[in-house]
């Protein structure tokens, strides 16, 4: 059973490639190519159980607000998704 909280994200220089590429290896597309409003491109595809894997790139030459958006994505990812090595949860 798949859980509709657990979400696999993999980034790539260029997600439109990325996809082109799946897709010609026979990998179901799930969602196109898509700019967002937090300065990604995203698209998602489903890995051979069915399970959702989206794949991202920034696109700082696209997006007016590319660096505050690349701010923003260093420091989710610095601090909630990949704690340093002093963390200690209580």
């Amino acid at each position: 059973m798949q859980s509709a909280s657990t979400s696999l994200w993999l980034y790539a220089d260029d997600v439109d490639i990325a996809v082109t590429e799946l897709r010609d290896a026979g990998v179901r597309v799930v969602a196109e190519p898509t700019d967002q409003p937090w300065g990604e491109r995203v698209a998602s595809v489903a890995d051979p159980d069915g399970y959702t894997v989206h794949l991202g790139a920034t696109r700082s030459r696209c997006c007016p607000h590319a660096q505050v958006c690349r701010m923003v994505i260093r420091f989710l990812r610095a601090s909630i998704f990949l704690p340093s090595r002093t963390h200690r949860c209580p």
